[in-house]
């Protein structure tokens, strides 16, 4: 299948245990996110992730929230395959 590159920067199948274990991560992250009582406690929870895990996980981490809200609320963009 797809080369992707993950965050420690080894590149490995789409298929493999170590993407679908980074993807779970990130995707059980984003739920507890979004959870959470209101932006300002989100948007700090998504700041230390970034700070622990680096610019790049935050930014996945971002797009996988943006993609559970869009599902959720059923606003534009829920699947531009940004996550």
């Amino acid at each position: 299948m797809a080369d992707v590159t993950l965050l420690d920067g080894r590149v490995v199948d789409s298929y493999s245990p170590d993407w679908k274990a980074e993807c779970l991560s990130r995707e059980t992250e984003a739920r507890t996110i979004l959870r959470m009582p209101d932006i300002e406690t989100r948007r700090s929870a998504i700041r230390s992730y970034g700070a622990l895990h680096g610019e790049e996980a935050q930014r996945r981490l971002e797009g996988n929230i943006r993609l559970l809200w869009s599902l959720r609320t059923g606003a534009p963009g829920a699947h531009n395959g940004t996550a």
